[in-house]
């Protein structure tokens, strides 16, 4: 979120390697495709001991669940905005 201000994780964003701003452990980490894969099949989130917990985690990071959604709110946002400038 800090390098790019939001969660919203190209699908084919890879983790660069020697770029000094990741620690090196997360070079070369598919992000995008790991992001993904917990939306679309809850990757990660199925062990019943911790998926509340790694919810929990990824809810705190502000991790995006539905992307449609975020966008159907944003043009909501911008809807109700115009309505009120436009009147």
């Amino acid at each position: 979120k800090g390098l790019n201000g939001n969660l919203l994780v190209p699908s084919n964003f890879v983790v660069p390697h020697d770029d000094n701003r990741w620690p090196k452990a997360c070079w070369g980490i598919a992000l995008g495709s790991s992001v993904y894969k917990i939306r679309a099949r809850n990757d990660h989130l199925r062990d019943v001991h911790n998926s509340w917990s790694r919810r929990e985690q990824l809810d705190a990071l502000g991790f995006v669940w539905d992307v449609q959604q975020l966008r159907f709110a944003k043009f909501c946002s911008a809807l109700k905005l115009y309505g009120q400038i436009e009147q």
